[in-house]
């Protein structure tokens, strides 16, 4: 593995991931050159997110992105007819130009490429922008959320490439961490966490099931800054919709302030967000049920790709959460 760190700061997560990639460059070319029909004149290595390799790759008819999976799942796939469904709602969202696999060098690769749309990610302007400019991107952001959330899918969770969900249900859904309480209490012994943090929110979900019933939806799913492209004071594109999910768009605002907190940005949002119904007389309650949810979710999920350095945050949250839920709804 290539040594990526400086001194005095250790590899990060994030660039472990990205340092056991390596695609050769004349395989990303040739997909390239299949998705434009033309060859590529130069390649800038992302280093973002912790699923995929990333490419920015310049052409003579301009730029795109190039994302490769080596995942069993189908991302890009989900991803296309999630991104299809949510342009017909009005969402600006880049134009799949090829989704592609080919073994390479033993390695079974998914390749999307995407034309890439202008703008820069709103994360990194947060701190930097005036209230003035914030304050309508975040309401505008909500409207698009809504938008996307228009979306009916064909069940609940992991989607297939037809919009397929996993489960038939949001219960069964949202009980899945339920379902496998016996490894998340092996992994909360090999953290050396209490049984309680996993016992506690656990019995929470099963003693609120009457809260998680609804439709299918379309759920972005990493609906947060870092995704949302904004150019000249206005959002010019949503990204990344491969770990969409089928479910309720509260979710979506959960996973939000699990993030980036419920603060003046959230309200913003929340304001700009055109379906007022689901904010109802159980939606503070969901917020935070979800949120347990999504912190057992992702304990598990660490623990099984080896994100032990990414736990420490999510154990933190679920037991924040869990509290609080306890406090208010004891």
């Amino acid at each position: 593995m290539k040594d990526l760190r400086t001194p005095n700061k250790p590899i990060s997560f994030q660039e472990q991931q990205h340092a056991k990639w390596n695609t050769p460059p004349e395989a990303i070319a040739n997909v390239v050159k299949m998705a434009t029909k033309v060859e590529p004149v130069g390649f800038e290595r992302i280093i973002a997110g912790e699923a995929n390799e990333v490419y920015d790759v310049t052409t003579i008819n301009g730029n795109v992105i190039v994302r490769i999976s080596r995942s069993d799942d189908i991302p890009f796939e989900r991803e296309r007819w999630a991104i299809t469904k949510s342009k017909a709602q009005g969402v600006p969202v880049p134009e799949i130009l090829l989704v592609h696999r080919e073994q390479i060098n033993n390695e079974n690769l998914a390749f999307c490429v995407d034309q890439k749309i202008a703008g820069t990610p709103l994360s990194s302007l947060l701190g930097t922008i005036d209230q003035a400019i914030l304050e309508p991107i975040s309401r505008e952001a909500g409207k698009i959320l809504s938008k996307i959330h228009r979306v009916q899918t064909n069940g609940f969770g992991d989607l297939d490439a037809e919009g397929k969900g996993e489960f038939t249900s949001l219960d069964e859904y949202i009980m899945q961490p339920t379902r496998e309480q016996d490894q998340l209490l092996r992994i909360a012994k090999k953290h050396q966490k209490p049984e309680s943090l996993i016992t506690r929110p656990v019995q929470i979900l099963l003693g609120n099931r009457m809260l998680f019933d609804g439709p299918g939806l379309l759920l972005h799913n990493d609906y947060s800054p870092k995704h949302i492209l904004v150019e000249n004071g206005r959002i010019n594109g949503i990204i990344d919709f491969e770990t969409c999910r089928g479910g309720d768009p509260v979710l979506d605002l959960a996973r939000w302030t699990y993030y980036y907190g419920d603060n003046e940005m959230f309200s913003w949002l929340k304001s700009g967000y055109e379906n007022k119904e689901i904010f109802d007389d159980n939606f503070a309650k969901k917020m935070i049920a979800y949120r347990i949810f999504k912190a057992l979710s992702l304990v598990s999920y660490y623990d099984w790709i080896g994100g032990d350095s990414m736990q420490d945050f999510h154990w933190k949250k679920l037991e924040e959460d869990t509290a609080l839920f306890e406090q208010t709804y004891a």
